[in-house]
């Protein structure tokens, strides 16, 4: 072998062999220029037509075929490559397989003709808007059906209870990538509210539909009633005002009887009342049998005609009260009309509570609340009331309520059944965790007790 040879690259080589039985069925050449073609410019003049071939023309590529693409600016560069630009239609980005990364937000990307073949493979491809975010339309779910690219349209519809205002529910995607704006919307309104029981409606046009969130609509409670939920130290409200809410609904509201309120323990078995505490009830106070009668009226504004007084004649005290069911009493105030005593439970923590009759601690039902007594009060029967045999000692409540973990004392009506966590289908991780269930035959209610 024999040839020009420089510092770093081979000129030329020329390679002669003594036999005719050796033949070249290929040479393999490296450059150190990167988009440089293999094959060699020229020919050797006393060597061409013996294997060696001119190399073609530089830039013979087909021009490339990309949909939604313009094609401009095809030149040769200074190096003989045939270069093109490329760039998309509006509503289209450019996308490359393999090569040269895009830059963000790049517009327009140069092929080169490298060895008859493009340097990069290059697509055009929809721009995609995404699927619409829930604040483009407020109140509002999107379908989609042909997808969120260019040109493609999504449907809205109104979540109920809003309510569609407008014609056109489709929105388009533009070329920018956005939505068009759209030229509807869905509006939160009410309904006409119903009728309130005991109430009549004052404003007519409540009657109709379509009230915006805020509106008001006033009634007047009829007499012998009155708005729900008034607090006792203020005067009983008889206008009523409901708004429309942003849930779409109105807010609830109510009317109900005129209720006075029950005369004090002391009276307890000393009146009779036509019809309880209610409206036009009309209660008689006797002392005793030989004692002048009192007739005493609740008025339609909650109140009664006349004070329940106790006779000046009655005198005595009532016994000390019975320490039964585990129950004791202290009784600071005596046992003179009207003093109370308090209970307390002998066996720690339980609490007093009142029970119906034949009913036990041993055998009350878990679906049973009951009634903490604070006090039993010496009426002018010379009795005490509630009735210390009524009183029995249960379990007192432990103060975790709702906190994840089923608490097996409070598993019971008494103790809001723990807030729900002693249910799966109330519990707030909808699992009661790590439990093991058994059957307490004291209570009949199931216990519960953790790993």
């Amino acid at each position: 072998m024999t040839g020009k040879i420089t510092s770093h690259q081979i000129t030329y080589a020329l390679f002669n062999f003594s036999s005719l039985s050796v033949s070249i069925s290929a040479v393999a050449l490296r450059t150190h220029l990167p988009f440089d073609t293999s094959s060699p410019s020229n020919c050797l003049p006393e060597h061409e037509g013996h294997g060696c071939q001119r190399h073609r023309e530089q830039g013979s590529c087909v021009l490339p075929q990309i949909h939604h693409a313009t094609l401009t600016n095809c030149s040769s560069s200074s190096r003989g490559h045939l270069e093109c630009a490329i760039s998309c239609e509006k509503g289209f980005v450019l996308q490359v397989k393999h090569g040269q990364l895009l830059r963000p937000a790049q517009k327009e990307i140069l092929l080169t003709c490298i060895s008859d073949h493009w340097d990069r493979s290059v697509t055009c491809n929809p721009i995609d808007c995404q699927f619409p975010d829930q604040s483009h339309v407020l109140y509002a779910e999107f379908s989609c059906p042909k997808g969120t690219t260019f040109m493609k349209r999504c449907f809205l519809s109104c979540i109920k209870p809003a309510k569609l205002q407008g014609i056109n529910q489709w929105i388009t995607c533009l070329e920018d990538g956005l939505w068009s704006l759209p030229e509807a919307y869905c509006k939160l309104e009410c309904d006409s509210p119903g009728p309130i029981a005991n109430a009549e409606l004052l404003m007519p046009r409540c009657k109709q539909g379509n009230h915006d969130v805020g509106s008001v609509c006033r009634y007047k409670c009829k007499p012998g009633y009155h708005v729900a939920e008034t607090k006792e130290e203020k005067p009983r409200k008889t206008f009523l005002n409901i708004h429309c809410l942003e849930t779409g609904f109105w807010e609830e509201g109510s009317c109900v009887p005129v209720v006075c309120k029950p005369p004090p323990p002391v009276f307890e078995g000393m009146y009779n009342c036509t019809n309880g505490f209610e409206l036009d009830s009309r209660c008689v106070l006797s002392c005793g049998p030989q004692s002048k009668t009192l007739s005493i009226l609740c008025t339609k504004n909650g109140l009664w005609t006349e004070e329940f007084k106790l006779c000046e004649e009655l005198q005595g005290e009532c016994a000390p009260p019975q320490e039964i069911n585990s129950v004791e009493y202290k009784c600071e105030q005596g046992y003179r009309i009207g003093a109370s005593c308090t209970p307390s439970c002998l066996f720690l923590p339980r609490d007093p509570v009142t029970l119906p009759e034949n009913v036990t601690m041993d055998t009350m039902d878990h679906r049973l609340k009951p009634t903490k007594v604070q006090s039993i009060v010496c009426t002018g029967r010379l009795e005490w009331y509630p009735n210390p045999k009524s009183i029995h000692c249960i379990i007192s409540c432990e103060p975790f309520h709702a906190d994840g973990w089923c608490d097996t004392i409070n598993n019971r009506a008494y103790c809001q059944y723990d807030g729900g966590d002693c249910c799966s289908s109330t519990v707030s991780s909808k699992k009661v965790t790590d439990m093991l269930v058994i059957h307490y035959r004291k209570w009949n209610i199931p216990y519960i007790f953790s790993d």
